[in-house]
């Protein structure tokens, strides 16, 4: 039809346009301005492809596809004991575990912009995914909008199936319901990239000879011509031997060597141009002539963002549309993995979610592949002792009467205690919080910084120097004991489970207070006896 409209309206081609309609919907090899064929099999024989399409597909297959079910308020849960959660997760049909099924997929949309399965049902229920390969499936388009998938059979007869039988994810479409095949749509690019291809395996088998002429001042002998033509291309065709010319005959040099045309650079200009078609970085194909140690990683959050993403939307939407159709179910790939960094980076972004009450201890060990802890303790919520919501800022607050002091059993004269145990409080107590105070506040303000090595070491320092105040008051002049006190103000924070600041400070606080305990007590006691006036000073067993 196309060749009879075209020679109609004065237009010759030389293709069969109708073949090359199938050939362009089915995404198989077509000729291009060069008459060099170029398809998805062909294509894949260029190392480009080949590496851009395994990362696209590998990636996504890795990625584990679960089922959720819509809760109240934007939540959502996990739902393991729906129909389809095993089909997806595990294994699609009897021969395909889920990463090969997933492989496959994305293959097919990779290369032919369509991937194609047969829904087998058994009770109403899905319970296989058969790949179709998407050159052997035809789509007609019915009056009332009803799409027929005609699908080859390897007997050569055709199984037609509505739209409600097949699961189809498409590409780019450009009619809405047939993707168009990528490499149909950019076949001169990758064409190039073949016969650059091409052109170096030449190369090589001619030896890295050129193409020369050969000269003679005069005609040669038809018995001379023949021998010559007959003996050249296979004694000096691949730089076995070396050429020697009779009557009189010069070799010239004709065409181009590898650096005129610029071999290397045509071959990396073709494979940037493939990578930006599949929209992979080239680091991820092995080249990284411009990958730096700085820009990989973004290069990754790129891959990510711009290139699966959309991918796992497309699938997502199709399993949806029909799979799951509408409701409160869903699908979701869990692209967690792929965007796990560095565990320094990891462990201060899951560190802040903590604080701030987005994670549970044991969710935070999930991530970390770790089991869950005894007791209620890992599913609890934790958030600082000092935030509260921003509606009660304006809120006069509420002053809460002093207690009234009553005199307790054992009160001595005077009012001083006579019960040793509440002395040390009322002395270093207050030098104590303290020093709590000022440490926990470093501790916030330089743990930001990311350096932790030096933070450490730093805040040792600081811990050491600050406990001096509280050892000078007790009378206590030991170095050793203030350095174990450092290290165990530093245990406390590099084991992450002092998160809150008010337990953090009484953490600290009570530290300082265990060391000068003894000390205290001998105080405060010396303190007791002058306040009652007594002129001769007992005896007291402090113990060890």
């Amino acid at each position: 039809m196309f060749q009879r409209l075209l020679r109609r309206i004065g237009v010759v081609t030389k293709y069969d346009l109708n073949e090359y309609a199938r050939r362009f919907i089915a995404g198989d090899d077509l000729p291009t301005d060069g008459d060099l064929a170029v398809g998805p099999e062909s294509a894949m024989r260029i190392a480009t492809v080949f590496a851009c399409v395994r990362v696209l597909a590998e990636t996504i297959a890795s990625l584990p596809c679960r089922i959720y079910r819509h809760l109240p308020r934007g939540a959502a849960e996990e739902s393991p004991n729906h129909a389809l959660y095993d089909l997806l997760y595990r294994r699609p049909n009897k021969r395909q575990t889920a990463f090969e099924f997933f492989e496959m997929l994305v293959g097919h949309l990779a290369l032919r912009g369509n991937a194609v399965c047969i829904k087998v049902t058994s009770g109403g229920r899905v319970t296989d995914l058969v790949p179709v390969a998407p050159n052997r499936v035809r789509i007609e388009q019915l009056e009332d909008q009803i799409l027929v998938y005609h699908i080859l059979k390897n007997d050569g007869t055709d199984m037609p199936l509505i739209a409600d039988d097949v699961f189809h994810v498409r590409g780019l479409c450009s009619d809405g319901y047939w993707g168009v095949s990528p490499i149909a749509q950019a076949r001169d690019t990758f064409a190039l990239a073949k016969k650059v291809q091409n052109y170096g395996l030449s190369v090589f088998d001619s030896g890295g000879s050129q193409r020369v002429a050969l000269k003679f001042p005069k005609q040669l002998s038809d018995k001379s011509y023949k021998r010559l033509k007959e003996d050249w291309p296979r004694i000096y065709g691949n730089n076995a031997e070396t050429a020697m010319l009779e009557e009189g005959g010069d070799a010239e040099v004709i065409g181009m060597n590898a650096d005129e045309a610029q071999y290397l650079d045509t071959r990396r200009m073709s494979r940037e141009e493939i990578c930006g078609i599949f929209r992979v970085p080239p680091h991820m194909v092995a080249d990284l002539s411009r990958a730096t140690y700085s820009n990989i990683d973004k290069q990754d959050l790129y891959f990510v963002k711009h290139t699966i993403r959309p991918w796992l939307k497309r699938i997502e939407a199709a399993v949806s549309r029909d799979l799951l159709g509408p409701g409160k179910f869903f699908v979701k790939f869990n692209v967690d993995a792929l965007l796990r960094g560095d565990i320094k980076s990891r462990t201060e972004a899951q560190r802040v979610q903590f604080t701030h009450g987005v994670l549970t201890l044991n969710e935070w060990r999930a991530m970390e592949n770790r089991n869950p802890l005894d007791g209620d303790i890992g599913d609890e919520h934790f958030v600082p002792n000092n935030l509260i919501p921003a509606e009660r800022i304006l809120e006069e607050p509420e002053v809460q009467p002093a207690p009234a002091d009553e005199p307790g059993e054992g009160d001595g004269p005077g009012g001083v205690e006579n019960e040793p145990e509440n002395g040390p409080d009322k002395i270093f107590l207050p030098i104590a919080a303290d020093i709590a105070e000022r440490l926990v506040g470093a501790e916030v303000r330089d743990m930001g910084k990311g350096d932790f090595d030096a933070f450490y070491d730093r805040h040792r320092i600081y811990a050491f120097k600050a406990s001096e105040a509280i050892f000078a008051a007790a009378g206590i002049d030991d170095d050793s004991r203030r350095a174990a006190l450092a290290d165990a103000v530093l245990k406390g924070l590099a084991a992450g489970c002092e998160i809150d600041m008010s337990r953090r400070k009484k953490r600290i606080t009570a530290l300082l207070m265990a060391e000068v305990d003894e000390r205290n007590s001998m105080l405060w006691q010396a303190r007791a006896i002058a306040a009652l006036g007594r002129d001769e000073k007992q005896s007291v067993d402090c113990g060890s």
